[in-house]
């Protein structure tokens, strides 16, 4: 019997294995490129879609799902921001210590409260026309029409609500019992805004010179505060 395989039949087999071959290699290729490194179209690369696309290229405050920042500024895992949406955030920072000290030297406060009621009240005005300055703004704040950058940013938004009803909720107060809350709130509004300014403000600033010297200085400000509120309010508790 004749056991030879039909030349068409090899020619057949043939192709097929080729094939295989050429769609292994497609596969690789598509996975990774000429050095090995993840190709551009690999949907499990961080921050990119299924074209190499990133879809937070133009957002510069967005942090990626993976937790990677956007690419405006570079910046700590806990987030990003902008040059005006920082200086909005200190500028809401400042605006609230202003307006809480002018509320507390309208109440009854002991001496070393009363010192620091001013002491706040007129560090926060000499960085708030330093903030205004870095924006470009002139003139006494709270001019009409007057166009804030980054005032609609939605952290600033938040601050600005938050800062409201604190003061709200102090302006029901009077006597000891005011005092005692109100250095509470400041030893609370001047950690945050420690956190704030270490954890997102300072790092976002490290290729801008002069707002990083601004936020630095503000931190220093912010941290003598601190540090005096906590002093008070050691000082009520004894006293208590």
């Amino acid at each position: 019997m004749n056991t030879r395989i039909p030349l068409t039949l090899a020619a057949s087999a043939l192709a097929l294995a080729l094939a295989a071959c050429n769609a292994d290699r497609t596969d690789n290729d598509t996975m990774a490129g000429a050095d090995g490194t993840a190709a551009m179209n690999d949907p499990a690369a961080p921050g990119a879609d299924r074209m190499g696309n990133d879809p937070m290229a133009n957002d510069p405050l967005a942090t990626r799902a993976d937790g990677t920042p956007g690419d405006g500024m570079a910046g700590p895992a806990g987030g990003t921001v902008h040059r005006d949406a920082a200086l909005a955030m200190v500028m809401a920072v400042d605006q609230h210590e202003i307006a809480a000290a002018e509320q507390a030297q309208a109440k009854e406060l002991s001496s070393e409260a009363a010192e620091y009621a001013e002491t706040l009240l007129a560090d926060h005005t000499r960085n708030l026309e330093a903030t205004r300055g870095l924006m470009g703004l002139e003139g006494e704040p709270g001019t009409a029409n007057e166009e804030v950058p980054g005032a609609d940013h939605d952290m600033v938004a938040q601050m600005r609500e938050k800062h409201a009803s604190e003061r709200e909720r102090l302006g029901q107060l009077d006597g000891e019992e005011y005092e005692r809350a109100w250095i509470d709130a400041m030893v609370a509004g001047h950690t945050e805004a420690l956190q704030m300014l270490d954890n997102q403000l300072i790092p976002s600033a490290n290729n801008d010179n002069d707002l990083s010297s601004h936020l630095q200085n503000t931190r220093q400000a912010i941290a003598r505060h601190l540090e005096t509120a906590q002093q008070l309010r050691d000082n009520n508790g004894n006293n208590g």
